[in-house]
């Protein structure tokens, strides 16, 4: 059970390791194809909310979840480097 608060999610995700390189602030599903950052992201902060990333679009392949305040400096020793292409926050029950 994640007891984490799911409201105002957002994730920032870099295009190089600790925290370098290009990045986005997401704070919906967002298909990183559609975004030009596909395959492209090697760390990460989650400023709020649960973050789910996956390896494929439509929420397919590998997963690597993220809870509020987590700091990711480099996605290599999770094997998830240059990785991702489909990221969404967990959203509260209605």
């Amino acid at each position: 059970m994640i007891t984490d608060d799911l409201d105002n999610p957002e994730i920032q995700l870099f295009q190089c390791a600790n925290y370098g390189g290009r990045s986005v602030i997401l704070r919906k599903e967002t298909n990183l194809h559609d975004i030009d950052f596909s395959d492209t992201a090697s760390s990460h902060k989650v400023k709020g909310g649960v973050w789910v990333l996956y390896q494929h679009v439509s929420r397919q392949g590998a997963q690597l979840v993220s809870f509020p305040g987590d700091e990711v400096p480099s996605y290599f020793s999770l094997s998830f480097n240059d990785v991702a292409s489909h990221v969404r926050p967990l959203l509260p029950k209605p």
